[in-house]
């Protein structure tokens, strides 16, 4: 009975991981959840594999909770809601030029994993990776908006000219025309900062084996078909960030062989 009372099945996409202020949730293709105590493991269970760890082509609510607990947006939402609230921002941004202009005072003590501070020039290239045709991202056409970015995704620009980094905590962002879901689009895994050296450095595999981010977990490893596996970052900038030491997805369990494991 101890057992089963660590163990449930999902019902539905989402689980309540306790993991402070990130909430995990968890698609229809994870068998279950094993929640954990404070310090300890969640596991998760999955048939598939998790399909991507690099930000700009996590398009499913599979890779989405992994991209959440691994990487910092701009913005994020509050729990499960849908109020939105600064995250490596230090405040909402100012919105001016009649909502076209997006202007981010951003967090001094954001640092990816490898301790390298992360700075507006790094936002920027994280948008304009997205934007470039050659990553794929599905996201693409949701930054299309922004000024310049069909210059720069037809090569006719080297940068996207309303994504601009004025100093190394301030980040500006110009709209061709208004719209009132972008910091809505800033929240999804694909506004998250990534590593362009770390990117650089691995290529292809940076997707599944090589990930860099800011967030409260960093990657561990990931064994194609069996596991993947977070581990809480001592260095985050919010204190308390996770509650479980360890987030563990575990691939290639069928509903079938979770039900036995209840």
């Amino acid at each position: 009975m101890a057992e089963r009372g660590r163990r449930r099945l999902v019902n539905g996409i989402l689980v309540g991981a306790l993991i402070c202020g990130i909430t995990l949730q968890v698609p229809r293709s994870a068998a279950q959840a094993t929640p954990a105590r404070a310090g300890g493991t969640l596991t998760v269970e999955f048939l598939d594999d998790i399909s991507h760890l690099d930000t700009a082509l996590c398009y499913d609510n599979q890779c989405y909770p992994f991209a959440k607990a691994m990487f910092d947006r701009l913005v994020d939402y509050a729990g499960a809601g849908d109020k939105l609230v600064p995250d490596a921002a230090a405040a909402m941004p100012a919105i001016t030029n009649g909502g076209h202009t997006y202007t981010f005072t951003l967090r001094n003590d954001v640092h990816f994993w490898n301790g390298r501070l992360a700075t507006a020039s790094d936002w920027a290239y994280s948008f304009e990776r997205i934007i470039n045709p050659k990553i794929q991202s599905g996201a693409s056409s949701f930054w299309m908006n922004i000024v310049g970015a069909d210059a720069y995704a037809s090569g006719k620009a080297q940068h996207a000219a309303g994504i601009k980094a004025p100093s190394p905590f301030k980040l500006e962002i110009d709209l061709v025309s208004p719209d009132a879901s972008f910091l809505n689009v800033l929240a999804m895994p694909f506004g998250s900062v990534v590593d362009k050296n770390q990117i650089a450095k691995y290529g292809r595999s940076y997707d599944s084996q090589h990930p860099m981010g800011t967030g409260p977990y960093m990657f561990s490893r990931h064994v194609l078909g069996r596991e993947l596996v977070l581990v809480k970052n001592p260095h985050y900038f919010l204190a308390n960030a996770g509650k479980v030491d360890t987030i563990r997805g575990e691939i290639g369990v069928s509903t079938e062989t979770a039900l036995l494991r209840i």
